[in-house]
C-alpha cells in the first residue's frame, strides 16, 4: 500500500462575500481501499461552512475576515495523508475604503453610508469612493470637460481620475442630447479613449452644433449600492 498524494491547491485571497472554490486532488494506488476526502477548518477566526466536504472540487464560506487555513484530508483505509491550503479572507474593496476613512464610524450610515455626503460638496460616498477623493473633505472635483477638434466638428469629451483600488465598480459615460429625457442617456455614441485603471476619457460621437447641444454624465455602479 502506498499512501495517497495529496495537493489541497494554492494559497489565495477572497474578498467577501465571495466563497471559496476549493479544487484538491488525490492521487492514490487503490489499495486498501480507494480513498476517500474530507475538507476541515484547520485554524482560523470564523466559522468555515462547506458545500460538500466529501467532494475535492467544492466551495467555502466564511463567516468572518481574517487568515485562514484548510486541511484536505484523504483515507486509503490503512493511512491518512493530508494537505494544508491558506485563505486570506477580506472586506470589498468598498468596506475597506469605508473602514479606512471613517474608522469607529464606518457603521453609521448618515455619515458612511453609501448615499450620505458628510462633506457636503454634492458627491456621494460612493462617488468619492470611485473617484479617489477624500469624503470628509471638499476637495477637487476630478472630472474635467473638454472639446476636441477631428476634421472640421468639435466633439465634447471627458476625463476623469478614478481611485485604482476600486475594482468593485463599474464606471460608464454616456450622452445625451436632451436633459429632459432621462431614456436618451447612452454609452452606445461614445468612444472610450483612455481607460486604465487610474484614468478614464471618453468622447461623444455627436459633433456640437448650433442647433444639437450635448451633454455627458459619469455614471458608477456598484453591485450593492446602485447608481448614484
Amino acid at each position: 500500500n502506498i499512501a495517497a498524494g495529496v495537493n489541497a491547491g494554492s494559497d489565495a485571497s477572497i474578498s467577501l462575500p465571495a466563497s471559496a472554490a476549493l479544487s484538491g486532488t488525490i492521487s492514490d494506488d487503490g489499495k486498501p481501499a480507494v480513498a476517500t476526502n474530507l475538507w476541515s477548518k484547520l485554524s482560523g477566526p470564523g466559522t468555515v461552512t462547506f458545500g460538500n466536504a466529501a467532494l475535492l472540487q467544492t466551495g467555502a464560506n466564511f463567516s468572518a475576515t481574517g487568515n485562514y487555513v484548510l486541511r484536505l484530508i484523504a483515507n486509503d483505509g490503512a493511512v491518512k495523508t493530508f494537505d494544508d491550503l491558506a485563505l486570506t479572507v477580506q472586506l470589498p474593496p468598498f468596506e475597506q475604503w469605508r473602514q479606512a476613512r471613517f474608522g469607529v464610524n464606518a457603521g453609521n450610515p448618515a455619515l458612511a453610508g453609501n448615499s450620505a455626503d458628510p462633506d457636503f460638496d454634492g458627491r456621494m460616498n460612493l462617488l468619492e469612493y470611485a473617484l479617489g477623493l477624500d469624503p470628509l473633505a471638499s476637495d477637487g472635483d476630478s472630472l474635467v470637460p473638454d472639446l476636441v477638434t477631428i476634421g472640421p466638428n468639435q466633439f465634447l469629451r471627458l476625463t476623469l481620475t478614478r481611485n485604482p483600488a476600486a475594482t468593485d465598480v463599474d464606471f460608464t459615460i454616456e450622452a445625451s442630447a436632451n436633459l429632459t429625457q432621462p431614456l436618451s442617456w447612452s454609452s452606445l455614441g461614445t468612444t472610450v479613449e483612455i481607460n486604465t485603471p487610474t484614468q478614464l476619457r471618453t468622447r461623444d460621437n455627436s459633433p456640437i452644433s448650433a442647433a444639437d447641444f450635448r451633454h455627458l454624465r459619469l455614471r458608477v455602479t456598484h453591485p450593492k449600492a446602485g447608481p448614484p
